[in-house]
């Protein structure tokens, strides 16, 4: 039980740390950065397609967030490749890899 509440406590830590970078570096897009952080801990993957639908955006402007989130290193991408890439919460995966 202890390790379960280490975990939960680093959620919280690592989600606030995420926020705080949002709202420090996407400016206008920080709402949207919210709303895909927000979707990251119920599927920690995510497509550029699927962050379009979350936002109701065209796809250049979610491929253009997803971006800012790979810059700010919120989201990893995971394929390798240049089309149909999905990316990773990686910093909240790896919680529950620590935890085990």
């Amino acid at each position: 039980s202890i390790e379960a509440a280490d975990t939960a406590r680093n959620i919280l830590l690592l989600r606030e740390d995420h926020r705080q970078t949002i709202a420090d570096q996407l400016g206008r897009s920080g709402a949207n950065g919210f709303r895909i952080i927000e979707h990251l801990y119920r599927q920690p993957y995510i497509s550029v397609g699927e962050v379009q639908d979350i936002i109701g955006a065209t796809f250049s402007t979610a491929n253009n967030l997803v971006a800012q989130l790979v810059k700010h290193g919120i989201l990893h991408e995971a394929t390798g490749h240049k089309r149909n890439r999905r990316f990773l919460y990686r910093d909240y995966v790896e919680l529950f890899d620590k935890a085990v």
